[in-house]
């Protein structure tokens, strides 16, 4: 976690603690097959990039 933390460039560490913990818990963990959030809650954690699906292009008319 320290090597995590200092890879950050905030002038406080806890700062950068959030992402790191986020990071730690959605990490896939190869010997489980499954990251320690999807054991918690039984589903994967849904990252901050993933809420808005992007729209396909075909949906998008902008003639009308």
């Amino acid at each position: 976690m320290k090597a995590a933390v200092v890879c950050h460039a905030y002038e406080q560490w806890a700062e950068a603690l959030p992402l790191v913990l986020t990071g730690i818990r959605s990490a896939f963990k190869e010997d489980l097959k499954v990251s320690s959030v999807e054991l918690m809650y039984g589903s994967p954690l849904r990252l901050q990039g993933e809420f808005f699906a992007p729209t396909p292009a075909e949906c998008t008319d902008f003639t009308t």
